[in-house]
């Protein structure tokens, strides 16, 4: 593993011992799994971005077009009196 100093004010220091003692884990370990979840989120959010580049809408719409008109699997109905997304 490589081995990292970081500069933090006093504040998240304490913030982030505070974390890890009620985690179970020393600093160190939380501070490894919060970097490795970070970036995986970008790397995620990287690879999605690349697959979207040069989708049109049109295509978005064609996509959904393939799915059937299906009633929702028991447990995935919407909720009783729903009317839709408030704009």
């Amino acid at each position: 593993m490589t081995q990292a100093n970081l500069h933090l004010p006093k504040l998240v220091e304490d913030q982030l011992a505070s974390l890890a003692a009620a985690e179970g884990v020393s600093v160190d370990e939380f501070v490894s799994q919060a970097v490795q979840e970070k970036v995986r989120q970008f790397t995620t959010m990287r690879m999605l971005q690349a697959r979207a580049a040069g989708v049109t809408r049109t295509d978005f719409d064609a996509a959904l077009a393939t799915i059937p008109d299906a009633a929702p699997i028991p447990g995935d109905e919407l909720p009783e009196g729903w009317t839709g997304l408030k704009k």
